[in-house]
C-alpha cells in the first residue's frame, strides 16, 4: 500500500494548487453522474417507452454532446473558458430538474438534447482551464490528475446511483443537478479571482515579419485519422451507458418471472 502511495504522490506531486483545485471541481461533478447510466432503464422502466423510443431519445443526447462539444470549444474561444465553465455546471444542473417533469416522448427527446448540449459545452472549457491554470512543465501531469478525478467520480456516481432507484429514480435528477451546481458554485466562488497563463499571446508583428499563419487541425491528417479511430472505440465503449443497463433491466426481470413460475 505503500508503494502505491509514494508512486501517486512521486506522479501528481508539485502539481500547482488550482490544478489540484480543478479536479476536485470534476470530482464533485461526476460524483454525481447518475442520470446518464440509468436514463434507459429510467425512459423504459419508470416511463413506459419502447426500446425504439429510448434509442431514439438517446441518440439525441449523443447528438447534444457532438453539438455542445462544438459549441464549447467556439464560446471557450470567444468569451473565455471561466464563463463557459462555469454556466455550463451551473444551468446543466438546473436542467435536470427540468428534465424530471417531462414526459411527452417530444419535450424529453428536446430536453435530453439541450441537456447534454449544455453540459458537453464543459469539456472544451475544462481543458483550457487545466492548461491555462498547470504550470507549463505540468501540463500533462495535470491533465492526468483531473482524467483521474472524473473516473473516480463516475465510479462513485453509478454506484450512489442505484442505492437511489431503489428509492426512487427522481433522486438521480435530484442528485445530479445539486452536484452540478455544487461544482460550479465552487469553481466560482475559487477561481473568480485566479489569473492563468495567457494560452494566446498577442505579439505586435512589424510590418516587414508576416504573421505566421495557423495550421488547420483539419488539413492534419493524422489528427482526423486519430479521431476517426476514437470515434469508432467510443461507438462501441459507451454502449455500457446506454444498452447495458436497459439489458440488464430487462435480463432481471425475466430472471424473476422465471422464478415465480418455477415457485407457482
Amino acid at each position: 500500500m505503500k508503494k502505491i502511495l509514494l508512486l501517486y504522490r512521486n506522479a501528481f506531486g508539485g502539481l500547482s494548487h488550482p490544478a489540484w483545485m480543478m479536479s476536485v471541481v470534476m470530482l464533485i461533478n461526476r460524483s454525481g453522474a447518475m442520470v446518464t447510466p440509468f436514463l434507459s432503464v429510467y425512459l423504459t422502466e419508470v416511463l413506459g417507452y419502447t426500446l425504439n423510443e429510448t434509442g431514439i431519445i438517446l441518440s439525441t443526447y449523443g447528438l447534444g454532446s457532438v453539438c455542445g462539444s462544438f459549441l464549447g470549444g467556439w464560446l471557450t474561444d470567444k468569451v473565455g473558458h471561466f464563463k463557459v465553465q462555469f454556466l455550463s455546471l451551473t444551468i446543466g444542473g438546473s436542467l435536470y430538474f427540468v428534465l424530471l417533469t417531462l414526459r411527452s416522448f417530444e419535450a424529453l427527446a428536446a430536453g435530453v438534447f439541450i441537456l447534454s448540449l449544455v453540459n458537453d459545452t464543459l469539456r472544451p472549457a475544462n481543458s483550457s482551464s487545466i492548461a491555462s491554470y498547470a504550470r507549463p512543465e505540468n501540463v500533462t501531469r495535470a491533465f492526468s490528475l483531473n482524467r483521474m478525478a472524473i473516473n473516480l467520480g463516475f465510479s462513485i456516481g453509478p454506484a450512489l446511483g442505484g442505492l437511489l432507484a431503489a428509492v426512487s429514480y427522481q433522486w438521480l435528477f435530484i442528485a445530479d443537478g445539486t452536484t452540478c451546481i455544487m461544482a460550479g458554485l465552487f469553481f466560482f466562488f475559487y477561481f473568480r479571482n485566479k489569473q492563468g497563463r495567457q494560452l494566446h499571446t498577442s505579439t505586435t508583428a512589424s510590418l516587414s515579419a508576416p504573421p505566421a499563419k495557423e495550421r488547420s487541425p483539419y488539413r492534419d491528417k493524422y489528427f482526423i485519422l486519430f479521431a476517426i479511430l476514437c470515434c469508432c472505440f467510443a461507438m462501441m465503449f459507451f454502449q455500457l451507458l446506454s444498452t447495458l443497463p436497459s439489458t440488464t433491466a430487462r435480463c432481471i426481470r425475466c430472471r424473476k418471472a422465471a422464478l415465480v413460475a418455477f415457485w407457482l
